[in-house]
Formats: structure tokens, sequence, C-alpha cells
């Protein structure tokens, strides 16, 4: 018989993630993602690794920075989040066309007419492998028959879970589970559940719905039916591809540099990052900037407009090399460079035809097509440019 489900995507740490998988220097030390490098700010999110110095989301940044002081700290790059978390969004869609985003980094979706749980469970599966290969992040799933469930399952067993709450699950979880993992229930509302002698999600059921309606005004009927996990809220699809109006990447050095031939390796592989993702998301720009940090903070930024939209690495890296030696008299030390296109376009055709090609040009873009396709399938590190394993030390 034919079934319908509810899963939810929830994104693992997902700054921090996009950031670590952008900088291998990140990769498994502790990370704080904030709006603002002089640290007057709060936490977006953090890294698996500082959460157990007690750094969480929404804490002012001096205080998580006294709670876990060797975390690195890196300013947030909104634009590239939106970029991934529309990729994730077209991920879902090619399994069902009943996509709700939730939030920059969570969904929900829906399947209707699976045969089974084993069913929904194989295609929860199939799509964080994509996420994974696509993107080389990860997220928790969680399977359920409605919204409250399958949002509550995507949190129990993160990062990388995968979860099934079946009908049979709901007493003995909620039996266990605090009150505060119940949707909806703030750090007030916690509070106020104490006092009235609810710890579990559980104990919420020994209240009528009328003696929660007094204690909680008119949210008390939506915790009477919570506590059950009874829900029938529908899906609202409303996903449509934000318009890109630039594309970048950037790049925080570990230890402010004045060396050359690492700047230019950063360079080049801030120029294959960027184009490689104006390719897949079939976009090409005609503004090409650089960012350049300075010790300590001072940071200008440069660009050349192209008389044609590219999508090249080879051109985005010349022109973001000479504006970058245009503006760097080499004794100054780096702390930050970025490269970004703009004024994008869309397109379906990704291979350059304009008086920018010569024919050194020409066959490098050949190269980066024949690049893309490995990379495609056996991951971006697999093959890439010596000048950037020079940078990386390899």
């Amino acid at each position: 018989m034919k079934e319908r489900f509810v899963s939810h995507l929830d994104m693992d740490a997902f700054f921090a993630s996009v950031e670590q998988m952008s900088n291998p220097h990140l990769v498994g030390k502790p990370v704080i993602v904030s709006g603002d490098p002089d640290g007057r700010s709060v936490v977006s999110t953090c890294s698996y690794e500082a959460r157990p110095y007690g750094v969480r989301s929404g804490m002012p940044l001096r205080e998580a920075l006294r709670k876990c002081p060797g975390a690195i700290l890196v300013q947030g790059h909104h634009e590239q989040y939106i970029h991934i978390s529309a990729g994730i969004l077209q991920i879902l869609q090619r399994f069902t066309p009943f996509v709700e985003p939730f939030s920059i980094d969570e969904a929900f979706y829906e399947l209707w007419d699976v045969d089974s749980w084993e069913e929904a469970e194989r295609i929860a599966r199939t799509i964080k492998k994509e996420i994974g290969r696509t993107f080389h992040l990860t997220g928790s799933i969680g399977i359920a028959k409605n919204k409250l469930l399958a949002k509550l399952a995507s949190d129990l067993e993160k990062p990388d879970g995968l979860t099934l709450i079946r009908e049979t699950d709901i007493d003995p979880l909620f039996q266990r589970l605090p009150i505060r993992d119940l949707w909806g229930v703030g750090e007030k509302a916690e509070a106020a559940m104490h006092r009235i002698g609810v710890k579990t999600i559980w104990d919420l059921r020994q209240f009528t719905e009328q003696k929660l309606q007094e204690y909680f005004g008119v949210v008390g009927t939506y915790f009477y039916h919570a506590c059950r996990g009874w829900d029938d809220t529908p899906l609202v699809y409303t996903f449509q591809e934000a318009e890109m109006k630039s594309m970048g990447n950037e790049y925080t050095l570990f230890r402010d540099s004045r060396r050359r031939e690492q700047l230019l390796g950063i360079l080049r592989f801030l120029a294959q990052k960027v184009s490689r993702r104006l390719r897949k998301a079939k976009r090409k720009g005609r503004t090409i900037t650089v960012k350049i940090r300075f010790e300590p903070f001072q940071t200008i930024t440069r660009a050349h407009t192209l008389p044609m939209e590219c999508n090249s690495e080879e051109i985005i890296y010349r022109e973001a090399q000479e504006l970058f030696l245009k503006n760097w008299d080499g004794i100054r030390k780096i702390r930050l460079l970025g490269v970004s296109v703009s004024h994008l376009r869309k397109t379906g055709d990704w291979v350059q035809s304009h008086l920018l090609d010569d024919p050194e040009t020409l066959h490098k873009d050949r190269l980066t097509l024949a690049k893309d396709r490995i990379q495609d399938v056996y991951g971006e590190s697999m093959i890439t440019w010596g000048s950037i394993l020079a940078w990386r030390g390899v």
C-alpha cells in the first residue's frame, strides 16, 4: 500500500561547515562564524569542534571567545551560503516537487505514493549522498508522518544522522526526551513547564487541553496536540531560485603572509572555486573583483569589467592576478584574499567565444572542462593546479 512521508533536512553546522569546506586549514578546528570580525557581534554558528566548550548560536561573541579562546573567528559569507542553499533545494526537487524551504539550512520535503519506510529511508540516504558529492557537506534527515515529528527526528542523531519516527516509536521516545526538545518550546516556555512539574515531553500529557490553555493561552492547544505527536500542518511549496547578482569566495590565511608564490596560489584556488561554481550554476559574469585585507584589517577592493561575460577559470585568474599585483607592494603582509564575479547572466554554455580568448586560454579552458568532469566524479581534491598544491605545502 502506497504511503505519504514527511522528511526534514537540517544541514550540520551549515555556515561553519561551508567555511571549513572552502578553507582546508579550518577542518578539524573550532570555528566560530560571525558577522563582525572585531568581536562585537554574536555567534551565527560554530563548528562541532567548538561546541564542547559551550559555544552556541546566538551567544555574544566575546563570551564565546572566552569559553573557547583557541577558536578561529571567521566572518560569514552569506552570498555563498545562499548559493549552496539554493543548490541543496534543487537536489531535493530532483526527488519530489513537494519541497518547503524552512530556513537557509533547513527544508521539509514530502514523498507521496512511497511503498514503505524502507523506501523513504533509501531516498533520504541518496539525497544525503548527493549533497555530500556536490557540496562536500553533511546534513541530518528525520522521517515521520508529519512535520512536527520529522523536525524532531532530524535533531536526534546529529551530525550526519538519519532517524525514523514510526507510530510505535512516539511514546517511548517522548518518555525520555526533555521538554525543550519539543518544537516550539524555547527558554521561557521551558522555565514555565518546569514550574508546573513538566520535565519530559511525556509529562505534558498529564494536563488536559483546558488546563494547558489556562497556563499558556491559545498555544496550550498546540502543546496538547504536540506532546502526543499530532500535527496536520501542511507543507508550503514556495521555493523559487534566488536571482544571483554575484558569486565569490574568500580565503583567510592561517598566518599573515607576504610570500608571493603562496598568495598567487591562493588566488588560483579562489579563481578555480568561483569559476567552477559559475559553471555549475550556468552563469557568466563581466566584472572581476579582488578583495585584499592587509594586517591589521585594512581592506581594499579593486575591480575590472570585461567587454563580455565569462566563466573561464583562466580569464578570472588572469584578471584577478593583475588586479592583485597592481595593488600590492610586495611588502605589506596580507591576511585575506577574495575573488568574485558580478554582473551575471544565465547561460547554458560555458565555453568562451570572444576576443579575450587566445589559443593558450582556449587550451586551458578545455583542460578546465576535463578537470570539471573528473572532479564531478571523484571530488574537487582529486585534481588541481600545481601552484595550489605548492601553496598548501604538498
